[in-house]
C-alpha cells in the first residue's frame, strides 16, 4: 500500500490497543508480585480494557486483510512466515527463561516446550497463534451479503462456543475471535472513511490532505 493511501486511523487504533495491552500486563504483574494491591480500581480497569483492546487488533487485521492480495494460499504461506517467526522466537525465549528461572517469576510455565508452541500458546503470543488460524480458514469476501451472513454466524458461534465443551485451544480461540476479524472485513466493505477520502481527493484535484 502506498504511503499516500495508508490508513493512519488504523495505526492510531493499534497504538492505543498496544498501550492498553502493555498497561494491563504491567498492572497484573504488579499485583502478582504483591507490589500493588488487587483493589476494585485495578479490577475495574482490567475488566474494562479486556472488553475491547484485543478485539481492536482483530478488527484492524480483518480490515487490512481485505485490502491485500486475493490469492488465499500464497497469503497463508506469507502469514505463516510473518506471524510464525516472531511467535516461535518469543514463545521459545519466554518458555526457556521462565523454565530456567522458574523460582523467580510471577507465573511459571504450565506445559512443556512443544505443548506450549503448538497446543497451548502463552500470553501474549496467543494472539499471533490465533490470528494465523483465522487467516487460514477465512477467505476474502467480495459479496457484502455473504460477509453479513458470516458475521452474524460468527456472533452465534461466539455465544455458543463456551457451551460446546471443545477442549482444543486453537478451535476455541478462533471461534471466540472470528467475529471481530469478520467485523473488520465488513467495516472495510462499507468503509465510510475511505469513501470520504476518495471524495476529498476528487475535490482537491487528486491529492490526499
Amino acid at each position: 500500500m502506498k504511503n499516500s493511501q495508508r490508513e493512519i486511523w488504523v495505526d492510531n487504533v493499534k497504538v492505543i490497543a498496544c498501550v492498553l495491552v502493555v498497561l494491563g500486563h504491567f498492572f497484573q504483574s504488579m499485583v502478582k508480585a504483591s507490589i500493588m494491591s488487587d483493589n476494585s480500581l485495578h479490577q475495574w480497569f482490567i475488566q474494562t480494557i479486556y472488553y475491547f483492546h484485543v478485539p481492536l487488533f482483530f478488527i484492524c487485521s480483518g480490515y487490512l486483510y481485505r485490502r491485500g492480495s486475493k490469492n488465499h494460499w500464497p497469503n497463508v504461506l506469507h502469514k505463516l512466515i510473518v506471524l510464525g517467526v516472531p511467535y516461535f522466537t518469543f514463545s521459545f525465549a519466554t518458555w526457556a527463561l521462565k523454565t530456567i528461572f522458574s523460582g523467580q517469576v510471577n507465573t511459571e510455565m504450565q506445559y512443556g516446550l512443544l505443548d506450549t508452541l503448538f497446543l497451548h500458546p502463552t500470553a501474549p503470543y496467543w494472539f499471533l497463534y490465533t490470528l494465523f488460524f483465522i487467516f487460514l480458514i477465512t477467505p476474502r469476501f467480495n459479496n457484502f451479503k455473504i460477509c453479513i451472513i458470516v458475521f452474524f454466524a460468527s456472533v452465534i458461534v461466539k455465544l455458543a462456543a463456551p457451551k460446546l465443551g471443545i477442549d482444543i485451544y486453537a478451535v476455541n480461540s478462533v471461534l471466540g475471535n472470528e467475529v471481530w476479524f469478520v467485523g473488520g472485513m465488513l467495516l472495510n466493505m462499507c468503509d465510510p472513511i475511505t469513501k470520504l477520502r476518495t471524495n476529498t481527493k476528487k475535490v482537491m484535484g487528486g491529492t490526499y490532505y
